[in-house]
């Protein structure tokens, strides 16, 4: 059987990460300009780029959970600090993908923000 090293393992998911980076980009356009303008699209690319290399380090693997672990990277920084959340999803006994799923549920519901749409 054949064996990728991980840069070879890097390297065939780099068109992967840039489709699914223009995607978020895209959303943030369209559904979010305030954002985008905020940051800018070169800042908020990074950081796509960046939510999205930590969430595939942590072996987060369905990429509906890594596009929404991107889009939450860009306003929380410790979502791309892979060392900060590795220890996160080392402590679970769960998958990644379940400890993604509970971590955007506890984001989504943090005390003091607001859930409803006006």
């Amino acid at each position: 059987m054949l064996e990728l090293t991980a840069e070879q393992q890097h390297q065939l998911k780099l068109p992967e990460k840039q489709k699914i980076v223009k995607k978020a980009l895209d959303h943030f356009q369209k559904e979010l300009p305030r954002i985008y303008r905020k940051h800018g699209h070169d800042t908020l690319k990074s950081r796509l780029e960046e939510g999205y290399t930590v969430a595939v380090e942590l072996g987060i693997s369905k990429k509906k959970l890594i596009f929404t672990y991107m889009l939450y990277s860009v306003s929380a920084p410790l979502l791309r600090n892979v060392t900060r959340m590795q220890d996160h999803f080392q402590k679970s006994s769960n998958r990644p993908d379940l400890v993604a799923q509970d971590l955007f549920t506890l984001l989504k519901f943090r005390p003091g923000s607001s859930n409803k749409r006006t």
